[in-house]
């Protein structure tokens, strides 16, 4: 695993937390190799691994991977590793885009990543048109939903 470290995001919750790297990253590196329990339950902190599967992702500090509208990261359900989808310099915050994952959201919520993309409300896959979704790496569940 590439080191990384937990850090207090700046924003209205002091206790919500982010994950950065401690190293610079080219495209396409795992960073991470993950697994974890299986549940046919959502949390806020599980990832969609199935049509009814989530997983409580160990290590848990990968559980600190935020969302963002311009992720750098995806979680490789299929592969169980954390990817680069472009270049991440040190000290900058791992993101993914939970929609690649998640086809519905246990607790949706409105973007603030502030990014030109930026969807603005953020539900799952499901919510999202198609064609906005094209651009996005998804998982094999979320694609077989969208056919």
């Amino acid at each position: 695993m590439m080191r990384v470290e937990p850090f207090g995001r700046s924003g209205a919750d002091p206790n919500e937390r982010g994950l950065r790297i401690l190293e610079d990253c080219p495209p396409d590196t795992v960073i991470a190799e993950f697994s974890g329990q299986l549940t046919p339950t959502a949390t806020r902190h599980t990832i969609q691994v199935g049509p009814a599967q989530h997983l409580v992702v160990d290590p848990a500090v990968l559980q600190l991977v935020c969302h963002s509208c311009r992720p750098n990261v995806r979680f490789d359900v299929t592969e169980r590793k954390l990817i680069s989808v472009r270049a991440i310099r040190a000290a900058d915050e791992l993101t993914f885009f939970y929609p690649s994952t998640e086809w519905a959201m246990v607790a949706p919520f409105n973007c603030l990543c502030g990014e030109p993309e930026c969807f603005h409300r953020i539900d799952g896959a499901k919510s999202i048109p198609r064609e906005r979704l094209q651009s996005y790496w998804l998982a094999p569940h979320v694609r077989s939903q969208l056919a």
